[in-house]
């Protein structure tokens, strides 16, 4: 009787709870796709700068054998470096010679965690081996649309400096304070160390005596310790120089043995007009806004609390160093207003449709309003089984808006029948409801009964949270949909049919 009474009371109650309750969906991590979909394992080891392309094939051809024993991989590979025109990659602020790449793809039946700590043993065993003692990362690659979307489990930062010695310093800084919170799995700055670099310099007297410039000597210099083009490779994608090289071009006596061409004088070694100098020199440079900028990346460590004083500890990064901003590179953070501007469009578009259907301006802000109930059950249901807010439940969340609206369309519908052949308002709503109470209940059983197996089975991450999702969202918004629109119906029957 009382919701008869106060339906408007009654309507914004549900809706009010059904939002609070909604809050624990969205206290969840926020993540693309779940950890247990992961495909493949990668890790990263950086190798000494000036280690030799040849010795980093080596190790990687070892390391890969060992990997490859495992049967938790069907294929591993490696990469490092790059092409001379590839210059895409090159041109990244984390690029390094010295840096390689392992990519092991999972076995189909392979649990993604338990093939990661396997990873992981083989890769320390083999580290420890022979004393390499490599610095090296294991982790599952991110999921790009998780980028684009904002969703990246961890914190980007510019730390800018005025110049690069500084922004490197203050960089390292800011990494260390956040290694000793303890909350991150991985802190790294790119681009970060030194390599060596062997400079020449001219000896203009001598240079000049044998007739030689400057541009002369670094000409040929280039040619003897990069080749010269013999002939070009046509492949598939893009075609390919055969470069044709002496040996003996990796140290300061070998470079400076190389021939020179002088006028007068024939072949003289390069030592002999130039110095040539072995230097450390940073590994690349970056520019942010007219600054030197080193970029830092820290992951922090699954959990939901983790997650929530990680935040803390970054926003508290940023209070004590002004130098250090995020840098966000989701479409959300870009296009957030045309986003908010769209998602309005579509709701709007969504009422006047309505509105043309049943004649009426405020019957569709009811259906609308309706909405919320199906969050009542999402957020108890994720937060029970302690599961992410992922693509999955996203899905199954519009599925739901849909279901409810329908729900309510179709107790309205019936409403409004058994007032056009006599009934009272309130008689029409109850008998009409009590009419679609049983297939509604019906239809809720069934979707129940089919899915509790998805949702107990070790599926798919993005399958299960689906499955609870809707399992959740489907239970308390039927009770909720069938408890509270009733009334809402007949005041507006009333007020329509008199």
């Amino acid at each position: 009787a009382f919701t008869f009474r106060r339906p408007a009371l009654v309507l914004a109650a549900a809706a009010l709870f059904s939002a609070a309750v909604a809050a624990l969906a969205l206290s969840r991590p926020l993540l693309f796709i779940g950890k247990d979909s992961a495909a493949e394992v990668n890790a990263v080891i950086v190798f000494p700068a000036g280690t030799r392309a040849a010795f980093i094939a080596a190790e990687a051809a070892s390391l890969t054998a060992a990997l490859s024993a495992l049967d938790s991989f069907t294929t591993v590979f490696a990469s490092a470096g790059a092409e001379n025109d590839d210059l895409q990659k090159r041109a990244r602020a984390g690029y390094e010679d010295e840096k390689l790449m392992i990519r092991a793809l999972l076995q189909k039946a392979a649990a993604p965690e338990a093939a990661r700590a396997r990873f992981c043993a083989v890769l320390d065993s083999w580290n420890r081996a022979a004393s390499r003692n490599l610095n090296a990362q294991v982790f599952f690659p991110p999921e790009p649309v998780e980028e684009i979307l904002g969703l990246f489990s961890g914190a980007r930062f510019a730390v800018r400096g005025g110049n690069s010695a500084e922004a490197g310093r203050a960089a390292r800084s800011a990494a260390e304070k956040l290694r000793a919170t303890g909350l991150f799995t991985a802190v790294h700055i790119e681009p970060d160390g030194l390599r060596d670099e062997y400079r020449i310099y001219p000896r203009r007297e001598r240079a000049a005596a044998a007739g030689v410039d400057a541009l002369a000597i670094a000409r040929q210099a280039a040619q003897a310790s990069e080749g010269f083009i013999a002939g070009r490779l046509e492949t598939p994608a893009y075609p390919i120089d055969i470069r044709v090289r002496g040996g003996g071009a990796g140290s300061a006596a070998a470079l400076a043995s190389l021939p020179i061409t002088a006028a007068g004088k024939g072949v003289v070694p390069l030592g002999s007009l130039a110095a040539v100098v072995r230097e450390k020199t940073e590994r690349a440079l970056a520019r942010l806004d007219r600054a030197d900028t080193r970029y830092l990346t820290a992951v922090q460590k699954d959990g939901e609390k983790t997650g929530r004083r990680a935040q803390k500890a970054v926003e508290e990064l940023q209070k004590t160093m002004p130098q250090v901003s995020p840098v966000d590179r989701s479409a959300f953070s870009r296009y957030q207003n045309a986003l908010v501007l769209t998602f309005a469009l579509v709701l709007l578009l969504l009422y006047l449709a309505l509105t043309a259907q049943f004649e009426s301006w405020t019957l569709p802000v009811i259906f609308l309003l309706s909405i919320p109930f199906a969050l009542a059950g999402v957020g108890p249901a994720l937060a029970i089984t302690r599961l992410p807010l992922d693509s999955g439940s996203v899905i199954a969340l519009v599925a739901l808006f849909g279901v409810v609206v329908n729900n309510g369309i179709v107790l309205y519908e019936r409403a409004a029948a058994k007032c056009e052949e006599g009934l009272e308002p309130e008689a029409a709503a109850l008998e009409g409801a009590g009419e679609r109470l049983l297939p509604v209940l019906a239809t809720t059983l069934t979707t129940t009964l089919v899915l509790i197996a998805p949702a107990a089975a070790a599926l798919g991450a993005a399958q299960k949270t689906m499955s609870v999702t809707m399992l959740g969202g489907c239970l308390a918004s039927t009770f909720i949909t069938l408890f509270a629109l009733p009334a809402v119906f007949a005041r507006f029957l009333r007020r329509r049919y008199g």
